[in-house]
């Protein structure tokens, strides 16, 4: 059986394509679980009026977050009428499952004896094609440049439970806001084969819009921990880090930074407060590290600065 995973905020407009692209698929046998994570809109009773069919299983939370999905993954964990043979993959609620999706990573979980299985996304402006191939453990950090894109969510692809029951996702459940992040590693690392596929299995659509995603002060200090937890992940191997793999993690740090520290844009926090995120940021040790490793382009470090002076200069004009 394949779980398939939908976490929806405010997304009555766009669920109901999402649910009849996973309803469509053939050739495996689904249970869909949807997540109303507290929605304000219709979102709820569009899942209600879709679980009159049986392989839907609605699911109303109390909160929106982020992470309600790593959570509730957890339970489904703990289910002992899941099987370790199972697999679970999630969807995003404007998102679309192509035809035979489901089929064809679910047949290279099996053929391959894989513990996840990947394929390529569509984008709306042009074809991200994956190749066809099967990775073992041991060449993890040689493909990791290859594979971090996919291993740094959960999104679109198959995992089997017996994998997923072997990852510490209690200890990723530690710190709450980091779920998603610290999940990553604590699944890749447990899994021994991963399957890659160049059919498409899914057509990006918009920005899911799934949260709300403003700035909170707690998410400025995951980017740290999580270029921790992938380093400890590549230095499990017993081999030095490769420098592409050094570049390559503090370019996700720096993406992380910006697109906390870019929240700040518009809100009425004060310019000292704006001062201090942005000087934590900036002026962290891994950046430091960074700069005398090379392995942080000036570029970064401009935008950062450049950054700096928008919202120092916006709290200004603001007044506040």
């Amino acid at each position: 059986m394949t779980i398939v995973l939908t976490q929806a905020y405010n997304a009555e407009k766009t669920l109901p394509r999402t649910i009849d692209s996973v309803l469509s698929q053939t050739g495996v046998d689904i249970e869909y679980h949807i997540l109303d994570s507290a929605s304000t809109d219709g979102t709820w009773g569009v899942i209600l009026e879709a679980a009159q069919c049986p392989r839907i299983v609605p699911v109303k939370l109390r909160e929106n977050r982020l992470t309600s999905y790593i959570d509730y993954i957890r339970e489904l964990c703990r289910d002992e009428t899941v099987k370790d043979n199972d697999t679970l993959v999630n969807i995003d609620a404007d998102d679309l499952f192509l035809p035979d999706a489901l089929r064809v990573l679910d047949s290279a979980i099996r053929d391959e004896k894989a513990d996840i299985a990947i394929g390529s996304v569509r984008f709306t402006d042009h074809e991200n094609w994956i190749k066809d191939c099967v990775i073992d453990r041991a060449d993890l950090p040689h493909n990791f440049y290859y594979l971090y894109r996919f291993m740094a969510t959960f999104w679109a692809k198959f995992y089997t439970f017996g994998l997923l029951r072997k990852a510490d996702l209690c200890a990723a459940h530690r710190l709450r806001c980091l779920n998603d992040s610290l999940a990553g590693p604590a699944i890749w690392k447990n899994a021994r084969r991963i399957a890659c596929r160049r059919h498409g299995i899914l057509q990006y659509v918009e920005h899911p819009g799934q949260v709300t995603r403003v700035f909170d002060p707690q998410r400025l200090e995951a980017p740290p921990i999580v270029y921790r937890a992938w380093m400890d992940f590549l230095e499990s191997f017993g081999q030095p880090v490769s420098f592409e793999n050094r570049m390559l993690l503090y370019r996700c740090y720096h993406f992380w930074v910006r697109e906390q520290l870019l929240k700040m844009r518009g809100s009425p926090i004060p310019y000292a407060e704006r001062q201090f995120y942005i000087d934590f940021a900036a002026n962290h040790p891994l950046v430091r590290e960074a700069e005398r490793s090379g392995t942080v382009a000036r570029e970064s470090i401009q935008e950062l600065a450049d950054i700096r002076t928008m919202l120092l200069t916006e709290a200004k004009a603001m007044n506040i």
